[in-house]
């Protein structure tokens, strides 16, 4: 996460190959890196590893949202404080949540 800010700082696109990546970690980089102004392009394979790219989002709210984020988070590229990681954000394959009654069971109480 703190290597990917660095390189934002920057400015050009960024790409990312993270140690044991998943679904939930490209997630997150991806929310972090919207944060501060960067927008999720693509991920790909390369030389047996996934690689993610990232690019700045050149939208004015992406702009506004990048210059909050680098006022309320100053440090972060170095060790301080992050932004919060939105969980609806993080969990793209979420299951869908179990109904514990039998299918065709009448889930309210009716009359």
């Amino acid at each position: 996460m703190r290597e990917m800010l660095r390189r934002m700082e920057g400015g050009g696109p960024v790409e990312l190959s993270p140690f044991m990546a998943t679904t939930k970690k490209f997630a997150q980089l991806a929310f972090i890196a919207q944060q501060f102004g960067y927008e999720y392009v693509d991920i790909r394979q390369a030389e047996g590893r996934y690689v993610m790219l990232l690019v700045p989002d050149p939208s004015p709210q992406a702009r506004a949202r990048a210059a909050q984020s680098r006022e309320r988070y100053p440090d972060a590229a170095r060790g301080g404080a992050l932004p919060p990681l939105d969980p609806e954000a993080v969990e793209p394959f979420r299951p869908a949540s179990r109904s514990t009654s039998p299918p065709g069971t009448p889930t309210s109480s009716g009359s």
